[in-house]
């Protein structure tokens, strides 16, 4: 993969627009076709018309088994069609209702408070690497039940996967990596599952473990464990340090908005709502048409692959006013941020309310916070949209 350029980083919705003012559904290059408006976004999303590939010619098979970060994908309910799709989810979704997120949300604000204590005293910080990324990582990892001493390690292989989630190709030294980043995650979650199924924990790894079963076609086969913990840690993270970031980023830039919510701390859960429609996370999403289909009005063969641009839907006009302006109190928003239909996000709960004691326990800083000396980077990804530096200021 070709690292993006680093002006077009920092703002990729003027290019988003004009994708948007082409008729039809403009080609991607990679042999898929864009959907970039967000009706029609919206609308493939929750159409069972499309789905995700689910089967593999000889040579991709092979290719499969030699390159296990691709191949534990295969086993992600996120890329997963009805029935193994819902399957898969019921087995995990009752850890993520909102009276299970409720329950959580004290260890949160633990979490949030102990990485801010450590930075108050700082004239300047990085939030990421200091915030952003620690306190989803803690999250997630203990949520699942992975050793203190073992979860950077858990950080390393998430980085090292995230290119294989690019829309397009990789380079084959992104591909090595990746795949042994996978293999070891896989081997320690194959022994910390042993420990598990031998002595359970309140964890949600025990949980997973009591429903392996080869015979049972409604339980998990050994490789779904594998893979869902994969995407769990993942996803768990990933998407929630981007939504830190890049809303922190949106709110520095935007100093009216940001005192807004400084005087306005009831606005915090619209706020967030606004903070992933201007920005998302996550900016691409794909699918394969499972049938002869049509979007806005153009056919769609069966078998043709279809890039639906989150990043562009939630910017595009016919749907919000001024769509370049953050305005925290914004009526109405619906980001397809978290997707929409059968796949939406089964972590948003979480990602929600990590995001609020974050914006909340920030802000309390001081009303000096601005954008440090050093500035800021994004990281060369284009799908998972988020910085690999954010220097803040007190």
């Amino acid at each position: 993969m070709t690292s993006p350029d680093p002006e077009f980083l920092k703002n990729p919705y003027n290019w988003y627009r004009q994708i948007q003012g082409q008729p039809g559904l403009p080609p991607d290059g990679n042999g898929s076709v864009m959907v970039s408006r967000y009706a029609e976004v919206r609308a493939v999303l929750a159409d069972r018309r499309f789905g995700h590939n689910t089967f593999w010619s000889e040579e991709g098979v092979a290719w499969l088994e030699q390159n296990p970060a691709a191949e534990i994908q295969t086993h992600w309910m996120l890329l997963k069609n009805p029935p193994d799709h819902r399957r898969l989810r019921r087995l995990v979704e009752n850890v993520f209702t909102p009276a299970k997120i409720r329950a959580l949300e004290p260890r949160i604000e633990t979490l949030t408070r102990e990485l801010l204590e450590n930075l108050k005293n700082k004239s300047q910080f990085d939030l990421m690497s200091e915030f952003a990324v620690p306190l989803p990582v803690t999250v997630i990892a203990e949520l699942l039940g992975i050793p203190e001493i073992d979860r950077s390690s858990f950080k390393g292989w998430a980085d090292a996967l995230a290119p294989t989630l690019e829309m397009g190709n990789i380079s084959q030294q992104q591909m090595d990596h990746a795949n042994c980043a996978a293999s070891a995650m896989r081997e320690y979650l194959g022994i910390l599952a042993e420990k598990r199924r031998l002595e359970p924990q309140d964890d949600l790894i025990s949980a997973l473990v009591k429903g392996v079963s080869e015979e049972e076609a409604t339980k998990f086969s050994l490789d779904e464990l594998f893979g869902t913990c994969n995407l769990l840690l993942i996803a768990g993270h990933e998407t929630t340090t981007n939504l830190i970031g890049n809303g922190m980023l949106a709110l520095l830039q935007n100093p009216a908005q940001l005192e807004r919510l400084r005087e306005n701390p009831d606005l915090c859960e619209n706020a967030i709502e606004e903070l992933l429609r201007f920005d998302a996370p996550v900016q691409f999403t794909s699918r394969v048409a499972l049938e002869d289909s049509e979007v806005g009005g153009v056919a769609v063969l069966k078998g043709s692959w279809v890039t639906l641009m989150l990043g562009a839907a939630n910017r595009d006009p016919a749907q919000f006013e001024n769509p370049d302006s953050l305005e925290l109190g914004r009526e109405g928003v619906r980001p397809l941020s978290f997707g929409h239909g059968i796949h939406f996000c089964l972590g948003a709960p979480l990602a929600r309310a990590e995001a609020r004691f974050a914006f909340q326990g920030l802000l309390e800083l001081g009303p000096t916070l601005k954008l440090g000396t050093g500035g800021f980077i994004h990281k060369p990804l284009l799908t998972l949209r988020g910085l690999e530096h954010l220097h803040v200021q007190l």
